[in-house]
């Protein structure tokens, strides 16, 4: 039945049955009807459509995912602190292993012969840098040097040296750093919202492109006349499309941390607005103005997609 399926759906994604709406051939389907009554076979597709709450419940539910994969990365970091406690490194075989598994991001000169190199390491990821001792280098020095290589803002690191976060303003000699020698880096946690946020935006940009191509394309065959009179269609389409209008709505208003977010939020925000007109505009023109008498002029796409034929 498609009451389990929902089920089914709410265990990848989190979203309650409720707030989902499976969409097959066109139609909306109830939650009584069986697979085999719809004319569902193996390898068909489905469309899924979320309520308001099905798209806030969605983000809460990546929201939590994000923050176990911080979690799960916070016990990684301070598993190497315990290795580094007090100068001390791994055996031999650890960290052959580790090594194997390591991506190595070097500094210009860093692999030649004599050079005096500091490891900074980062889960997976280790930084090779060129630190010359003679000179009053400081924390902060060192933290600038690494941006370069890990575009992680020096304000968003924090260096750990011998079980110690180390001010920026401590040189380097007095904490006893010498060549060799190896440090952990960890992020602020306003870092890792700024991270997530510029893939938000990222993806957003993505999706907002094939959105509008998508808007595009309804209103040039509802112009076309390749619809025929079949206004149904048009409902569910255009539906869809608000649907993905609103959810990129709900992701633009939680950008807060990243310095662009306000220039983004505006343009974005625009550009969603100028998406919600067209779709209001094919509404009235092809489904409303066609079915005045039996479409509430008031009602929603969610309210006709719940309406008699579907």
């Amino acid at each position: 039945e498609a009451q389990q399926m929902k089920e089914r759906v709410q265990e990848l994604c989190g979203v309650m049955p409720a707030s989902q709406k499976l969409i097959f051939k066109g139609k909306a389907r109830q939650d009584a009807e069986t697979v085999a009554a719809a004319g569902m076979v193996c390898g068909d597709k489905l469309m899924l459509m979320l309520s308001p709450e099905g798209v806030k419940e969605m983000k809460q539910e990546e929201e939590r995912l994000a923050g176990e994969k911080r979690k799960q990365e916070a016990v990684e970091a301070q598993q190497m602190k315990e290795q580094h406690r007090d100068g001390t490194d791994m055996d031999s075989s650890e960290q052959v292993a580790a090594t194997a598994k390591a991506t190595v991001i070097e500094e210009d000169g860093a692999g030649e012969v004599g050079a005096q190199v500091v490891t900074v390491i980062h889960l997976k990821l280790r930084y090779r840098m060129v630190v010359q001792f003679a000179s009053a280098l400081t924390f902060l020095d060192l933290k600038e040097k690494l941006a370069k290589l890990c575009h992680v803002p020096a304000k968003h690191q924090r260096i750990i040296f011998k079980a110690k976060e180390r001010e920026s303003a401590q040189l380097l000699s007095a904490a006893g750093v010498k060549s060799g020698d190896k440090m952990m880096l960890l992020l602020a946690e306003g870092e890792w919202k700024v991270r997530d946020e510029k893939e938000l935006i990222s993806e957003v940009e993505s999706e907002l492109c094939l959105v509008q191509d998508k808007i595009s394309k309804l209103k040039s065959r509802c112009e076309h006349g390749l619809f025929g009179n079949d206004t149904t269609e048009i409902s569910i389409q255009a539906g869809i499309c608000l649907e993905a209008v609103e959810r990129l709505t709900d992701n633009v208003s939680y950008l807060a941390h990243v310095p662009e977010a306000a220039a983004v939020q505006e343009a974005y925000g625009q550009r969603l607005k100028d998406m919600a007109a067209v779709l209001q505009q094919v509404e009235l023109h092809y489904v409303i103005g066609r079915h005045a008498t039996s479409v509430a002029t008031g009602g929603s796409l969610y309210q006709r997609l719940d309406g008699p034929g579907l």
